[in-house]
């Protein structure tokens, strides 16, 4: 437990210094464009674990974040995610983002 607060500390002081230059942070919320159902439904709970792994950080440090849908995937069609992260008591900055980025596509 004592490490994992340990992580969890220095995974914040990362986003924390992150906010001393930019007001949100964007990222993907996967590494991958979407499984199609034979996919998911074939894929160990290691796999499916995976594809969550680029929302671990913000969940991880408890800062807040949102998930945006983005134009398709072109090659597959299927919708793809985009994170925007915040700062603690910043959550303006955050959604007054994540709309923009909505009314944009």
């Amino acid at each position: 437990h004592e490490r994992a607060q340990r992580v969890r500390s220095l995974v914040l002081d990362d986003f924390r210094q992150a906010f001393g230059q930019v007001d949100v942070l964007l990222a993907p919320t996967s590494a991958s464009t979407p499984p199609t159902v034979e996919e998911a439904s074939a894929m160990s709970s290691v796999d499916t674990y995976a594809t969550d792994a680029m929302t671990v950080p913000a969940s991880l440090a408890g800062v807040p974040a949102v998930t945006v849908p983005r134009p398709p995937c072109p090659e597959t069609g299927l919708p793809v995610g985009l994170q925007v992260i915040g700062p603690f008591a910043r959550e303006e900055a955050l959604y007054a983002t994540a709309r923009a980025l909505e009314q944009a596509t």
